[in-house]
């Protein structure tokens, strides 16, 4: 991960080091675009219904057991 270089209050440069060498890149107009697909690798062969639901059940079995 790079360092973030604040310029001003309104306006910044963003510093990334990718392999030993220094990378200025513009801030992104739309983070949205910008996050689309990120680490899309993570979630291959997932299904990410099955996965949300077990992950929803474990959170109503740790509530119950609080209760």
């Amino acid at each position: 991960m790079g360092s973030i270089v604040r310029v001003s209050r309104k306006h910044q440069v963003v510093v990334d080091v990718e392999k030993g060498k220094v990378m200025i890149k513009a801030r992104p107009k739309s983070y949205n675009r910008y996050m689309l697909g990120l680490h899309k690798n993570v979630w291959k062969g997932v299904n990410v219904e099955k996965y949300v639901r077990k992950e929803r059940d474990s959170w109503r079995k740790e509530a119950s057991s609080r209760a």
